[in-house]
């Protein structure tokens, strides 16, 4: 788990496809019973995990545990979110989705924590 930013971003991007691709599923299946909920869930899990992955590429330190741990919650939280709303909209239980929720709240938090223990120095402009 060395490359922090890359695990990052190809989690974002398979979620991101497969959320686009679910979406267009639902609306052209199910027309107009669309949850409002579903798209913005997914939407917040893929992009934190770009963001985090451009965030750990630009701070360019070594990664300890506390930074693996974060990530892990993150992959673990959005994956989480995605199936359980996939879950949820097919009938089942919302409880995955809440797990996931839970979990990426955890993740914004480390982040949160991360970011203000070890602000980014400032690139020099020439």
């Amino acid at each position: 788990m060395n490359n922090l930013p890359r695990i990052c971003w190809t989690v974002s991007a398979c979620l991101a496809f497969i959320e686009a691709i679910w979406g267009l599923k639902t609306i052209l299946i199910e027309g107009s019973s669309i949850f409002p909920t579903y798209s913005y869930v997914n939407l917040l899990s893929w992009f934190s995990l770009a963001l985090y992955g451009t965030y750990y590429r630009i701070s360019r330190r070594h990664f300890d545990g506390i930074d693996k741990t974060q990530v892990l919650f993150a992959v673990l939280g959005a994956v989480a979110m995605a199936s359980g709303t996939v879950i949820d909209q097919v009938g089942g239980p919302h409880l995955p989705a809440l797990i996931g929720s839970a979990i990426t709240t955890v993740a914004i938090g480390l982040f949160a924590y991360i970011t203000l223990t070890r602000p980014l120095r400032l690139l020099a402009v020439s």
